[in-house]
């Protein structure tokens, strides 16, 4: 088991991860107190019998039917509170995200709202949500905007039990698998160039156990860097954003994953470093790596106009102005501000230069 000690201005906590280690939920949880659980249909399923083991026996749960994307609403954050108010929880009340990253930002928001503020336990159950564990931004969607209603609330703990990594789906580990390409490339290690020659085929990723915790934990350590310098997302934190602006217009416009959204968004950011600063990290480089992965196969047409609509509401975003995330070199971000209509611009000549990409 390998312990990463986060340390903030809000709450020091720490990551757990490794193979069968559930067991150190009895560590952090009082069993005298009311405990729910928050997952999706999908994840109960597959794990739920694992995770109750370790659970008193008098606990309840939520499980949402719909994709967790979909559930991540104000309909899905209602109905747990019309739940806990007929349950008559009190402050003590423990709640354990169970599940990927957008289950625990929609439990993690609740946790952090209801009677203004109960305990709240992170349980991973996918790659992608070693990102979104830890860090403690939590948040709820709004009509076409993501993540528009939310707050920073660290959980008392975050239980990564990666052999549930096991029973993910290709299009899941692509998806959890760009984040850690991201982490990779936002740190002056040599990460990205090991990440590169050694995962090579999807089919490898959750089968090497020992590389896979290696992997996870070095990007939770580069996410713990930035969250350190931090917290609350007002200067260096921003960075973690990088290949986000355009995923969340990619995400909502053409339903990709939001791991596949953010590999997409790392090659235009790139892109752009390239083409208005002329340095950088060779974005045909990283599209080709993540190409010959199984990315982008199904992206076929971009309608920038279409998801201008959709970016514009991005946080980082100043007046009229979209904020992308550059790279001068690995492990050295800045921002990148242009206008709406030269975003129009540079996402035509993006296009045309991996149309005649040779992979």
């Amino acid at each position: 088991m390998n312990i990463i000690d986060v340390k903030t201005v809000q709450k020091d906590y720490q990551v757990k991860l490794g193979y069968g280690i559930l067991s150190e939920l009895n560590e952090v949880i009082d069993a005298n107190r009311p405990i729910l659980v928050i997952t999706d249909d999908y994840v109960k399923q597959l794990h739920y019998k694992e995770l109750v083991e370790y659970l008193p026996s008098q606990h309840e749960v939520i499980s949402f039917s719909n994709p967790p994307e979909q559930s991540k609403t104000l309909n899905g954050y209602q109905h747990i509170l019309e739940f806990a108010y007929k349950k008559h929880y009190p402050r003590g009340l423990q709640v354990i995200a169970f599940g990927g990253g957008a289950i625990g930002d929609l439990a993690g928001y609740f946790a952090a709202t209801y009677k203004r503020g109960v305990s709240f336990i992170q349980v991973p159950t996918t790659i992608l949500a070693h990102d979104s564990s830890v860090g403690g931004k939590v948040a709820i969607n709004f009509k076409d905007v993501k993540n528009m209603v939310g707050a920073f609330y660290q959980p008392d703990c975050v239980i990564y039990e990666l052999s549930f990594l096991d029973t993910l789906n290709e299009a899941e580990q692509r998806s959890g698998f760009s984040e850690a390409v991201k982490h990779s490339m936002l740190s002056k290690e040599p990460f990205l160039i090991t990440i590169m020659n050694t995962i090579t085929s999807m089919d490898q990723l959750v089968l090497e156990r020992q590389k896979l915790l290696k992997l996870i934990t070095d990007c939770i350590e580069v996410k713990n860097y930035y969250v350190l310098e931090d917290v609350y997302d007002t200067s260096v934190r921003q960075f973690l954003n990088f290949g986000h602006t355009l995923a969340h217009g990619l995400e909502k416009q053409y339903e990709l994953t939001h791991g596949e959204a953010v590999a997409f968004g790392m090659c235009f950011d790139l892109f752009l470093s390239k083409t208005t600063r002329d340095e950088g990290v060779n974005f045909l480089d990283l599209y080709s790596y993540f190409f010959r992965l199984g990315y982008f196969r199904d992206l076929n047409t971009i309608d920038a106009k279409k998801l201008y609509k959709v970016m514009r509401h991005d946080k980082k975003n100043r007046d009229e102005n979209l904020v992308f995330i550059g790279l001068k070199n690995l492990g050295e971000p800045y921002k990148i501000e242009i206008s709406k209509d030269l975003f129009f611009q540079k996402m035509k000549e993006f296009l045309i230069n991996i149309k005649n990409l040779v992979i």
